[in-house]
């Protein structure tokens, strides 16, 4: 049995394993390890992509370096954004209102609900849209209600309103039924203290080298590609941090390419600026043309397909081959560091500079944990859907999993407190964005990934004959009583995950047989052997 070892302090010749003796470790691997578990930045990364019939959609993220002036601009931009987004929310709360008004009117009238609602419609009018919003209300008032609007671009305040159009959208998906999940509730205003800091500014955030291109398409002279900048209206251009750059020469190279032909497909349709803890960070969204999902590699298909049990035990995953990855547990690593920035911000008055900076420094730690989290959920999904040619994970319903076993005040619940325990790390694991990540990783590495609806009977489903039987959570060990099948839970669990998706990578003529030996590449995470 191998096991993938994830904790947070190594050597570079080696690490202590205690009685199990000591393997050696790559000191590059163990660098981008160690940068990851002690939530070091996250420069850049390629977080998601889509294809639609004529192009492909793709977003980066990468992390800024302003100077002192442009975070101030910042902090104006993402407060215009959240004040964009209440005045357009209040506009269409007062349409709102006035409809139910006047439906309670018509069916005390005698109408029934439906006839009573669309003459209430008839009666109020259509409910403004954003572009509505920008065009007439907005531009009406203005100079009375936000008179620093030229200090601020005017995209920035569209996508305010384009954000309450989205809230007001997914609350009548909801109420509808189109949307998945439990019922949302009404929109909420943003608050200053408690909103995240974010702006949205479509077409106009561009790298530095765009410029250059443009010119070499009309003049046939070509500047040298600045690849460490991106322009952001009103601030100029924005310096990125050290090790961004690859993202955006790989990004300039591919439009460059274009460019020597005449026109440029590649376009960058969108920009995201957003702060998590003390950094800001840029969102592109670059719609290209349509790129087919890549092929398999040799030694992918070598090494065949893959079952994927994610839990938030011990192991952070388990294959069916028996590697079985070392759950980080960053919701322990950070606890102890949280609860005093939570105790020392506690202490503070509201108001008062003191209390302005606990809370910077709770955000930092948060921003710490989450970006050790998503860094070591991208190397985790990067390494499966770069080594084998099919991996196979199982279905969550995480929102009942997820949910509180307080009970009610007649039937109080059990063990809330070991459920609530139970649903921290659960979360900390980020089942979803795992296999989200999985998905697109899939597509662009040549790896198909199927997401299969196991029942939730994978940890009580012998592997080897299929009978069922009853498994409780605390049993470490799967013993099968009818066949004598015996093996760790979850790597049982695996197995069984992997025969579900055998008639989807059937059609493909994959080896179902996967092998971790000996070609799997360069692993990103030490491993360690040892019995189970």
């Amino acid at each position: 049995m191998s096991y993938l070892c994830a904790r947070g302090r190594f050597n570079l010749s080696g690490f202590s394993t205690g009685s199990m003796g000591v393997l050696p470790v790559r000191a590059s691997l163990f660098a981008l390890l160690f940068t990851t578990l002690h939530g070091a930045r996250i420069s850049a990364h390629w977080y998601g992509m889509s294809k639609e019939n004529d192009h492909t959609v793709t977003c980066i993220k990468i992390c800024l370096e302003p100077n002192k002036a442009q975070r101030a601009q910042f902090a104006s931009f993402a407060g215009s954004a959240r004040w964009a987004y209440n005045f357009a929310l209040a506009i269409k709360i007062g349409y709102q209102k006035r409809w139910f008004e006047a439906r309670k009117q018509f069916i005390e009238s005698g109408l029934d609900e439906k006839a009573a609602g669309k003459k209430a419609s008839e009666q109020v009018g259509r409910m403004p849209n954003y572009m509505s919003i920008a065009t007439n209300e907005w531009t009406q008032l203005r100079d009375e209600v936000c008179p620093w609007y030229p200090e601020v671009p005017r995209r920035v305040f569209v996508g305010g309103f384009q954000r309450a159009d989205a809230a007001f959208k997914n609350w009548f998906d909801s109420k509808s039924g189109r949307r998945s999940g439990a019922a949302m509730g009404w929109p909420k205003f943003k608050s200053k203290s408690k909103s995240r800091e974010s702006f949205v500014i479509a077409n106009d955030v561009q790298p530095a080298f765009v410029a250059n291109l443009n010119r070499y398409i009309k003049t046939g002279e070509l500047a040298d590609m600045d690849y460490r900048h991106i322009k952001v209206p009103k601030c100029g251009e924005v310096r990125l941090t050290p090790g961004s750059a690859g993202q955006l020469r790989q990004l300039g190279r591919t439009m460059l390419a274009e460019a020597k032909t005449g026109e440029l497909i590649t376009r960058i349709t969108s920009g995201t600026i957003s702060r998590l803890g003390d950094r800001w960070y840029v969102s592109l969204v670059i719609s290209g043309p349509f790129v087919p999902d890549a092929i398999s590699t040799k030694r992918q298909r070598r090494n065949g397909v893959v079952g994927v049990d994610l839990g938030s035990g011990r192991f952070y995953a388990t294959t069916s081959e028996g590697l079985s990855i070392i759950n980080p547990k960053f919701v322990s690593k950070y606890e102890q560091e949280l609860a005093r920035a939570n105790r020392a911000l506690a202490k503070t008055a509201k108001g008062s500079a003191a209390r302005k900076k606990a809370l910077a420094r709770l955000r930092r730690v948060h921003a710490r944990s989450a970006l050790a989290r998503d860094g070591f959920s991208h190397q985790v999904s990067a390494w499966l859907t770069s080594q084998f040619a099919g991996v196979a994970v199982e279905k969550f319903d995480l929102a009942s999993m997820l949910a509180s076993a307080k009970g009610t005040v007649e039937k109080p619940g059990k063990n809330v407190d070991v459920k609530a325990r139970f649903n921290a790390h659960l979360a900390d694991v980020g089942i979803a964005s795992t296999i989200d990540k999985l998905l697109y990783k899939g597509k662009r590495d040549g790896c198909r990934v199927q997401v299969v609806n196991t029942l939730d009977n994978s940890s009580t489903t012998c592997a080897k004959c299929g009978h069922t039987c009853v498994c409780g959570p605390e049993q470490k060990t799967f013993t099968c009583p009818d066949c004598g099948y015996n093996a760790p839970r979850q790597l049982n669990s695996a197995q069984y995950i992997r025969q579900l998706a055998t008639v989807g990578f059937d059609e493909l003529g994959l080896d179902m047989t996967a092998s971790l030996t000996p070609d799997t590449g360069k692993r990103p995470i030490a491993f360690m052997t040892s019995a189970h």
